[in-house]
């Protein structure tokens, strides 16, 4: 939340903000003591997650004007197996998000949220 609000104090009116981060504390919950056979969570560069209400929260208390999320495609890890999961997940989370025209955000495929500065906002 401080990031947040440091990055909206900063920005110019009018300005944007584009935030690419992973959602997979469902996906983690499912799998159990499994999940971690496949680092989900990609430690540690991954230290929190937050899923697209939390995120949409926090950038309007920061003060940014119509946050929106989209599915952000998939990440391709090194290892064979984490990759073919990665690009599963993210076709499956793409094609998700199209058929039901934004409704359905599947966990575990990273998210895109954008959001503005209002031109209002001169201070």
């Amino acid at each position: 939340a401080a990031l947040l609000k440091h990055a909206f104090r900063i920005l110019r009116p009018g300005g944007m903000i584009l935030l690419r981060w992973p959602h997979s504390t469902p996906i983690v919950r499912v799998l159990g003591p499994m999940a971690t056979l496949f680092d989900i969570y990609h430690t540690p560069y991954h230290l929190y997650d937050f899923s697209p209400s939390v995120m949409k929260k926090l950038l309007s208390l920061a003060g940014f004007e119509d946050p929106e999320t989209r599915i952000g495609g998939h990440t391709l890890p090194q290892e064979t197996p984490k990759r073919w999961c990665s690009i599963m997940t993210g076709v499956l989370g793409e094609s998700l998000f199209r058929w039901t025209r934004g409704r359905v955000l599947l966990p575990g495929a990273s998210k895109t949220t954008i959001a503005f500065k209002g031109f209002q906002d001169l201070g």
